[in-house]
């Protein structure tokens, strides 16, 4: 039996060794119990009570269930002890003492204790002892006491209950001293040391094997001492004592060699004990010296007895043989020492003496004097380190502590310091905040806080005001009570503080959360923000302020305007949208910023991209020198270390890890010369220029690092290529690359990059992967061809390894990782290109450096990889240039992708265009796309289910089935689909899953809901939204609160993570954002103490972000269907009948516009059930789009005529003049007359005149609508009041009374009308003061007075351009308004020389005013008060609705700049008429160039140009295409005379001639000059001949190459695919725009594109009304669309976003008709009258009777031909009609024949 015995307990025993055993109460009580039972059967065998011992020494709090059956055992095995046998002893007093902490009786351990054994057992029976003795004192209430030779009932027991022993460890630790003083006495022999040795051991292991290192703390000096001691002359006892801690002799003196080594110095008689230590440890004699002498000093310095002292330091020279060595020593290892004095601070028994030794080391140390605080302020860094050692230690809860007073002496000397803190604030508050993240430790964090803001000056305080709020709230939710109105107390003081020295506005002060300790703060702070004035104000101030780049002042700043919002939501500042953008990006791992941008964005509301001018905020760095320049060295360090190191800084929690930024911010400075006194001394130097333009937190959290020596050693790895196939991470592979790079670098480049690598080690990749790219471009311009090679080689290895990605294993995310870096490098090469300018000689090696480099990376590889790395653009980029370098058709494969590609950048158009044109390839995709674009939703369903058949495992396909019902709000469907697909693919069941809870609250199937929501899903949204909505029904809020949360999470790192910074991309995120946050609000709505008052009060809310919404029906939709649901349906108590009803009806009238009528009509009914009365109008709209036309008409004509509005009449007339044959004119005349009152053609046109008055009044929303019928309503009352006159004389004459009251109109308008609405009219204004009628001309001169008074410096330049018309009523009349305009006039004198003068050049001639006498005067011009004429200075933008303040509107911009003085130098161009381009300087210092053309009739360029203001208002305000962003690009023009004027110039736009020619000769082809002239010869014969010769001999020669250009222009992707698809939009706009108006002379060099954008910009735009017709060579297509052209819009050609751009401004122009045929009116008489103006007599005045008569029937024969070719275009219908036009219109135009008969050279 003994063998088994032993196998089982050796195997226990190995178990125990290993921590096997757990702490687990059952199984260990059950193994015990076995244990004591073979005990009681084997008593002689030791090795069971051994095992007993030892699992009750590893688990000694063991829970028993039990206790009386171990008791049992135990009493019967005690009866046999023998006092020889001390294991069984041992096992039996463990045993023992578990009871008692089990609270059971021992009556046997009397017995036990009394009996004396062979071994002691000292300690055991002590804390036996005491455990009894505690018990014993326990009320018997408490303890279950207990015979145990009685049997016992099963009682209910607490199971947690069990003793707490921590007062035996307390007495056992009391013992320790003694013993540690007997062991170190001379007179102990060896003996008794062997025995308190082992009682050492026993007090660690009954202390709960307490370390002994930690038990023995306090007395590790003296036994250093005694085991230094013993290495001389005891080496077995010194192996015994240090193995008691755990190590060898050597390893013992290594880790205390703080003691050892002052004692082997100054205690030993010689230096014998030195040389052994130094044997032992393997360290040189002199090298110890030099290596650990701060512990030598430091022994010193803390000896207080003045005798000693000296005695050690006379020691110490003897024992180094230097008499200086003291100070020497404290010199070299100033940091340590002067570390470790601080910190001593902190413990009250060293803390007087380590203050007297600071000021000793700061008088050994410093050459001048100084004051303590600046002299610990050098070594401040040093100490933080440690205090973060010290946390570090803590948080892991670590049983041994390095410095454990290192808060407390940060305490002191912080009040040592004084306000020499200032400087290392941000560096502390980071400390205070991890210290407060410590359990149990948030009251020594908030003496930390309390320490810190009193010793701060005023200045220091305020600047960081924001990270103590900050900091201190961060204590609040880790605190008990107490200390919360502890911290509140303190927040109280720190708020009265800043607004005694700001004196802040609310934006200055920040939010508190609803903590009942601050709610009297709360109160002052709301007090405040119900006293705000002018919100506005408060914004703009927070979005100012959130430039800083301090993530604490981000966050502060978030917070206000977080509740800014929460008073007043009603913001629209693009600049916002524009900076939460780039925050959210920059701040996506710090998830406090993130999370209340999310709240942001949700308060605010996902406003229409196409209302706001979101920039990207673009932050690109690039190096451009190759860090062989200083300045740009520094500067690239700056932004490295502000951008990216700083951010990443402050989200670390990690003390250790700081070290490492620690160390590369060191180096860094030190690369950038900031830690070069010399350098920093000298305030004019660049180096300290630049540490000034730094901001002020980036100083604070640098200047620490100016006099610190931090020191690393890396072991350099050999680390070979390839690299990513050996290693098993991204951080791995990230880490092992840069360092491979590094090694390949030199010089300036080398220092900093190597500066970089411990924070690369330290495993921060977002650092990393932005360092990268810099590193690799650096190695491509710098190294060797080789270098580049492995390089690539590296790079094409991440490419085809991720050609077929397989998510969702480990290799795969580590796979994508490095794709994503990989393609952005690429990236970033291509925008480091585009940082050059084109023809940029002095970068052109190193241009071509790197595009090799880019073209070494194949083109199908590269799209590819950029396909699945999310990089759309870049994709789509090397897709087109792989297809353009290999013309077959496209392969299925490339279809596939380009097909993915199109529907991922939301390019719904190409889309349609590319399964057009692949029917055969692509053919269910065709049909789906063509269904849904035509709201064919059932065919649609069935190609879906027939696809979903042939897929029954697509998820794909499932998905976007379930979309396109969504669109139709076929929810039903849905559901049902969704059980269906559920059973056939159930790998799927959580995406399924989803789909079923998004569409069961739309239905309002709350029991699907419910039960969904407690299935497993995929956190989308759009789910998470069900999921909220059905915990608030439920009740559960607390629950929903959590999933709120959790959804704007999930939806803000979407947003961060998004490719492109476009808000327009953006988007949808940004809606369900708002989603989110109308939940948020509705629960507060109805959680509210009034309900019903909370929800009216949101109404306006409401209504105000339902319009500044996307047009989109689907976000509209989406938006009024969850208010319902949130606010209504899930509610149980009454609502708010008036609201919901209106909810409703916005949805019925949503859903019919989008032709959903069957949801429509059911949300009609709903509106007017819960409102009780009958929405008449929506009824009448319903059954016109159902097709019941004559019920529509009927409903309306059925109306009392009482009841008859203005609306009713105008919606009947509309559905009259649709379908004439479904009512009667003389009814729906007699309707009409109902609402309006008899009328006829006067008093029509005197209503819309006071009409439109009234509607400009209130805003601009349809400014040219309304502008244009009040000049043109007034001007035809005119023109009948002129006829009527000559005819009747009565006053009552209606067509003299209307006149006259709409001259009172017009005489009084600029009180209502503000004046900056009449600018973009003023020209036309001004042209009419060549009336006959005094009134007339009155009124206008009011007008044009009060607009020029109002905008002198903007419109001077419209009036000044007639001051010298021909007509004598114009010039006078002008003349009394300009009485104010000298300084305008020379300058415009001036010019009229500069446009005289004759320059006979033939090529472009560089010339200076200053020697050419004629032009003296404009040298002489400067510092005038007239505005430079920039679009921006001549056209306002008009707000849509008037404020009631006129100065509350800002039209013009703030700072538009005056004429400064013109440069002298000018250019004259190589064109017919010699322009001249000047250079005028403004007074913002900035370059304004402009043309001076002469014999130019400009005035039809600035009419057009007008036009064109006119429609882009038409394509940006129109609901159906605005989100498209189509545009005409303008410029101003700015006539000053008869036949000449100023013409904005644009810098960087480049004829199409010019590119194209510069193409072509790259290439080796003729130039276009060359082949313009052969096809002039070949062109002599027939028409026929020259078409066949054009084609088959001049085309082969030109080949397309426009595409080429935008890939040099742009070759970073994101920039070449917005500049394409500009290019496309605006070529697509202007030539429909052109042939609408009839715009010829459309040549090669009239068509511009902007080489910084891509726009299409088109010049002299004088030839208009199809005059290019009657030229010698007449213009035959509609606008230019030559082969050049289109091949620049991509694979598609013009059959994807040019025709379908073409066809949407079609359809804008036709849809709005009258709006301009009002416009052209007005505009279109001012080019006929211009070119028909009256001729004066110089001397009389007097008319030529005759010629005048003539020249007005010409006048209106011209104008009544030009409107009619006008109006005749605009004869078309909407819809078809217009779309196969546009075709027709193009196909002309891009049609070979028709390009061969134009004149030669235009392409």
């Amino acid at each position: 039996m003994a063998p088994v015995i032993k196998s089982i307990t050796t195997i226990i025993n190995n178990f125990v060794q290993v921590n096997f055993i757990t702490s687990h109460p059952v199984p260990v009580e059950n193994l015990l119990y076995s244990l004591l039972c073979l005990l009681r059967a084997h008593k002689h065998d030791t090795t069971v009570a051994t095992t007993i011992s030892s699992i009750l020494q590893n688990v000694p709090d063991i829970k028993l269930r039990l206790p009386w059956a171990i008791a049992t055992v135990t009493n019967a095995i005690a009866a046999s002890v023998h006092p020889d046998n001390v294991d069984h002893a041992r096992a039996l007093l463990n045993v023992s003492c578990l009871l008692l902490r089990n609270y059971a009786k021992t009556p046997w351990l009397n017995d036990i204790l009394a009996i004396d054994f062979a071994d002691p057992l000292t300690i055991l029976k002590e804390k036996t002892l005491l455990l009894l003795q505690h018990c014993q004192d326990i009320d018997n209430s408490q303890v279950e006491y207990m015979d145990v030779d009685s049997s016992f009932s099963n009682k209910d027991r607490d199971f947690d209950s069990i003793l707490d022993d921590s007062f035996v460890y307390k007495e056992l630790i009391k013992k320790i001293p003694p013993i540690v003083d007997q062991l170190i006495s001379e007179e102990t022999t060896d003996q008794d040391i062997l025995l308190l040795i082992e009682k050492l051991k026993e007090i660690s292991i009954h202390t709960g094997n307490t370390d002994m290192t930690h038990l023995c703390k306090n007395q590790m000096k003296a036994i250093t001492g005694f085991v230094v001691h013993a290495i001389e002359f005891d080496p077995e006892t010194s192996i015994e004592l240090t193995g008691m801690f755990g190590y060898e002799p050597a390893q013992f003196i290594l880790k205390y060699l703080e003691y050892a080594l002052p004692y082997s110095i100054f205690n030993t008689s010689k230096k014998n004990a030195l040389l052994h230590i130094c044997s032992l440890i393997d360290v040189p004699f002199n090298t110890i010296f030099e290596e650990y002498a701060h512990y030598i000093i430091l022994a010193l310095l803390l000896e207080p007895d003045s005798k000693k002292r000296n005695h050690s330091l006379a020691k110490l020279q003897q024992v180094s043989g230097k008499p200086q060595i003291y100070k020497h020593l404290a010199t070299t290892k100033a940091t340590k020492i002067t570390t470790a004095l601080a910190l001593n601070l902190g413990r009250p028994e060293l803390k007087k003496q380590s203050l007297l030794a600071l000021n000793e080391m700061k008088n050994l140390v410093c050459s001048t004097p100084m004051t303590l605080s600046l002299y610990l302020s050098q070594y401040f860094v040093s100490v933080l380190t440690n205090v973060s050692q010290f946390i570090s230690e803590k948080k892991v809860k670590s049983t041994f502590i390095m410095e454990p007073y290192a808060l407390k002496g940060l305490n002191e000397i912080m009040i040592i310091m004084g306000t020499g803190v200032n400087e290392h604030a941000l560096h502390l508050v980071k400390v205070f905040q991890t210290v407060s993240e410590i359990e149990d430790y948030q009251l020594e964090a908030l003496s930390l806080w309390q320490t810190f803001i009193g010793v701060l000056d005023n200045d220091a305080f305020t600047f960081n005001f924001y990270h103590i709020m900050n900091g201190l709230l961060k204590l609040l939710p880790l605190s008990t009570h107490q200390v919360r109105t502890m911290v509140a107390t303190i927040i109280q003081a720190v708020l009265d503080r800043q607004i005694e020295l700001t004196s802040p506005m609310f934006s200055d002060l920040p939010d508190l959360p609803d903590y009942k300790e601050l709610h009297p703060v709360r109160q002052m702070l709301q007090d405040r923000l119900n006293k705000i004035t002018d919100p506005q104000i408060e914004i703009t101030t927070v979005i100012r302020k959130l430039d800083s780049p301090d993530d604490i002042q981000i966050l502060s700043e978030l917070r206000k305007l977080n509740l800014l919002l929460r008073t007043y939501p009603a913001i629209n500042s693009s600049r916002l949208f524009s900076k939460l953008l780039y925050l959210v990006q920059k701040y996506a791992s710090n998830k406090e910023i993130s999370r209340l941008i999310g709240v942001c964005f949700g308060k605010i509301g996902a406003v229409d991209p196409s209302l706001l001018e979101v920039k990207t905020i673009n932050d690109d760095l690039f190096v451009m020198k190759n860090f062989t320049s200083e300045t740009e060295n520094r500067d690239f360090i700056c932004r490295v270390i502000t951008d990216h190191i700083f951010p990443a800084y402050g989200a670390i929690r990690d003390e250790n890890l700081r070290l490492y930024f620690h160390l590369s911010v060191q180096s860094l400075l030190q690369c950038a010369g900031f830690a070069n006194p010399a350098k920093m001394e000298d305030k004019t130097s660049d180096t300290y220029l630049s540490w000034s333009n730094l901001p002020a937190s980036a100083r604070d959290f640098l200047t620490p690092f100016l006099r610190s020596s931090f020191k690393s050693s890396r072991l350099e790895e050999d680390i070979v290529y390839p690299i990513f196939s050996k290693v098993n991470s991204f951080p791995e592979w990230i880490l092992k690359w840069y360092s491979r790079l590094v090694r390949g670098t030199s010089g300036k480049a080398k220092a900093i990059f190597e500066a970089c690598l411990p924070i690369v080690i330290s495993g921060a990749t977002d650092v990393t992967v932005s360092l990268l790219p810099y590193l690799i471009l650096y190695c491509i311009l710098s190294g060797s061809g080789e270098a580049t090679s492995k390089i690539i080689q590296e790079m094409l290895l991440v490419l085809n390894t991720n050609a077929e990605l397989r998510n969702g294993s480990v290799r795969g995310d580590m796979n994508q990782q490095c794709l994503q870096v990989t393609v952005a490098i690429t990236e970033y090469c291509r925008k480091w290109l585009n940082s050059i300018k084109l023809g940029d000689r002095q970068n052109e090696a190193q241009t071509m450096r790197v595009t090799t480099f880019l073209a070494r990376i194949p083109d199908d590889v590269m799209a590819i990889a950029a396909f699945y790395s999310k990089a759309y653009p870049q994709s789509l980029m090397h897709f087109e240039t792989y297809c353009k370098r290999n013309p077959d058709p496209l392969s299925p494969e490339i279809l596939n992708y380009l097909r993915q590609i199109y529907t991922r950048v939301e390019d719904r158009i190409d889309l349609i265009a590319l399964l057009k044109e692949n029917a055969s390839v692509l053919k269910y995709d065709k049909d789906l796309v063509l269904f849904e674009s035509q709201e064919g939703w059932k065919d649609a369903e069935v190609v879906y289910e027939i696809r979903i058949d042939d897929n029954p495992d697509d998820i794909t396909l499932y998905n976007e089935y379930m979309d396109s019902l969504k669109k139709w709000g076929n929810y039903e469907t849905i559901l049902r689909n969704a059980d269906k697909a559920e059973i056939n693919i159930p790998k799927w069941a959580t995406q399924i899953n989803s789909r079923r809870i998004d569409s069961a609250w739309r239905v309002n199937n709350y029991h699907v809901l419910d039960k969904a929501v407690a299935m497993p899903m995929q956190h989308t949204p759009e789910a998470l939204v069900g999921c909220i909505l059905s915990k608030m029904r439920n009740n559960k809020n607390i629950e929903a609160a959590s999933l709120i949360d959790k959804s704007r999470d999930i939806l803000v790192e979407q947003l961060s993570s998004i490719a492109s910074k476009s808000y327009r991309k953006s988007y949808p995120i940004v809606f369900n954002l708002q989603l989110v946050q109308e939940l948020e609000t509705a629960q507060a709505a109805w959680e509210s103490e009034n309900p019903m008052e909370a929800i009216k009060r949101l109404e306006g809310f409401w209504n105000y972000n339902y319009q500044n919404i996307a047009s989109n029906y689907q976000y509209k939709h989406d938006l009024l269907e969850l208010r319902k649901a949130a606010f209504f349906d899930i509610r149980s108590k009454t609502s708010v009948p008036i609201l919901e009803s209106r909810l409703w009806l916005k949805l019925a009238k949503s859903s019919r516009k989008a032709g959903n009528l069957r949801y429509s009509l059911m949300a009609l009914l709903k509106a007017e059930k819960i409102s009780k009365k009958t929405y008449l109008n929506e009824r009448a709209k319903w059954y016109w789009v159902s097709g019941y036309k004559e019920e529509a008409l009927n409903l309306l004509l059925s109306k009392p005529d009482e009841d008859v509005t203005n609306a009713d009449a105008i919606l009947a007339s509309k559905f009259y003049s649709r379908d004439p044959s479904i009512g009667d004119h003389n009814e729906i005349k007699m309707y009409f007359r109902k609402a309006f009152g008899n009328c006829e053609k006067t008093s029509t046109l005197f209503y819309v005149v006071r009409g439109s008055y009234k509607a400009l009044s209130l805003g601009s929303k349809y400014y040219y609508s309304n502008m244009s019928r009040l000049i043109n309503g007034w001007f035809e009352l005119a023109v009948i009041y002129e006829k009527a006159s000559d005819k009747i004389s009565t006053e009552n004459n209606p067509p003299v009374v209307y006149f006259k009251q709409a001259n009172l109109i017009m005489a009084k308008i600029t009180q209502f009308v503000r004046p900056y609405q009449f600018c973009l009219f003023l020209t036309r204004l001004i042209s009419h003061l060549s009336c006959k009628n005094e009134d007339m001309a009155q009124c206008l001169m009011r007008i044009i007075h009060t607009v020029f008074v109002t905008y002198p410096a903007s419109t001077i330049w419209l009036l000044l351009g007639v001051e010298k018309s021909k007509n004598i009523f114009l010039r006078r009349r002008v003349a009394k308004i300009l009485d104010m305009a000298q300084q305008a006039r020379e300058l415009i004198d001036a010019l009229k020389l500069l446009a005289d003068y004759r320059v006979e050049v033939k090529a472009t001639t560089h010339m200076d005013m200053r020697f050419i006498p004629a032009l003296f005067k404009l040298t002489r011009i400067e510092d005038l008060r007239v505005y430079i004429p920039t679009e921006t200075s001549l056209y306002p933008i008009l707000p849509e609705i008037n404020s009631k303040e006129p100065s509350d509107v800002q039209v013009f911009s703030r700072n538009l700049p005056y004429v400064k003085k013109i440069h002298t130098e000018f250019t004259v161009m190589r064109s017919l008429q010699k322009p001249k381009r000047i250079t005028i300087e403004g007074s913002d210092g900035k370059m304004y160039k402009f043309l001076v053309k002469s014999e130019d009739e400009l005035q039809k360029d600035a009419r057009t140009m007008e036009f064109n203001y006119a429609i882009n208002s038409f394509l940006k305000r129109d609901t159906k295409i605005r989100d498209h962003e189509l545009y005409i690009r303008t410029y101003a023009v700015i006539p000053l005379g008869e036949r000449w004027g100023l013409i904005q110039w644009i810098d960087n736009i480049a004829p199409l001639k010019a590119i194209v020619d510069t193409l072509w000769l790259a290439e080796g082809k003729q130039s276009v000059g060359v082949m313009s002239t052969r096809f002039k010869d070949l062109g002599n014969g027939l028409q026929s001949e020259t078409i066949r010769a054009f084609k088959n001999v001049i085309l082969p020669q030109c080949p397309a190459v426009f595409h080429k250009w935008f890939l040099r222009c742009f070759p970073e992707p994101n920039q070449w695919l917005a500049s394409r698809t500009r290019y496309t939009k605006t070529l697509a706009v202007m030539s429909i725009i052109g042939y609408m108006v009839g715009l010829g002379d459309r040549h090669a060099e009239n068509i511009l594109f902007d080489e910084t954008n891509g726009d299409c910009v088109h010049v002299d735009l004088n030839m208009l009304f199809d005059s290019g017709l009657v030229l010698a060579v007449p213009e035959v297509v509609p606008f230019r669309l030559t082969k050049n052209l289109i091949d620049a819009m991509g694979v598609l050609g013009y059959k994807g976003l040019f025709t379908t751009t073409c066809e949407q401004t079609m359809d804008v122009l036709l849809r709005n008709k009258d709006a301009l045929s009002s416009v052209f009116q007005t505009l279109g008489t001012g080019w006929i009258q211009e070119e028909n103006e009256s001729e004066v007599d110089p001397s009389t005045g007097a008319r030529n009777d005759a010629m005048q008569k003539r020249k007005e029937a010409d006048k209106k024969k011209a104008e009544a031909l030009k409107k009619k070719k006008f109006d005749e275009k605009f004869e078309l219908q909407t819809g078809r009609d217009a779309d196969r036009k546009v075709k027709e219109l193009i196909e002309t135009a891009a049609n070979p024949d028709n390009l061969a008969k134009m004149f030669a050279g235009k392409d």
